[in-house]
C-alpha cells in the first residue's frame, strides 16, 4: 500500500471521503470501529479519534458502501505542523486489526484566528 499524501492549511477545514476496495471489490465495513491518528515527525500524537467514541469532534462513519467520512475541523488543523513531517493513519480495529490507509500531511501555515 502506498503512502498517501494530504494537503491542508492551518485553520482550515478538512472533509474527505474515502473508499476501502481490494481490488474492485468494496470491503463492508459495517460494525468497524475505525481509528484515525496523527503525528508529529517525533511520533508524538497529535489527533486521535475514533468511530466507536461518540461525540468525537473528527466525524468517522463507515457504512455498507466501504466508504467513511472524514471531517478535520479548522481547530484541528492548528493542531499540525507547517513544514514539519505530519504522520497519518486509519485503522481498521474491529473486527481484525489492519491499516486502511497511511500517509503524510503537507501543512501550510495560515494565519486566520477565526476572530
Amino acid at each position: 500500500m502506498a503512502a498517501t499524501y494530504l494537503s491542508t492549511r492551518q485553520g482550515n477545514d478538512l472533509r474527505l471521503i474515502f473508499e476501502y476496495l481490494i481490488g474492485d471489490v468494496v470491503v463492508d465495513l459495517t460494525g468497524s470501529e475505525i481509528v484515525f491518528r496523527c503525528t508529529d515527525e517525533y511520533g508524538a500524537e497529535l489527533i486521535r479519534a475514533s468511530s466507536a467514541d461518540p461525540g468525537d469532534i473528527v466525524v468517522l462513519s463507515a457504512p455498507l458502501t466501504g466508504r467513511w467520512n472524514f471531517h478535520l475541523t479548522a481547530e484541528l488543523t492548528r493542531l499540525l505542523s507547517p513544514g514539519k513531517v505530519n504522520r497519518f493513519e486509519f485503522e481498521r480495529r474491529s473486527p481484525d486489526e489492519k491499516t486502511l490507509v497511511w500517509g503524510y500531511f503537507d501543512v501550510e501555515l495560515g494565519v486566520n484566528d477565526d476572530g
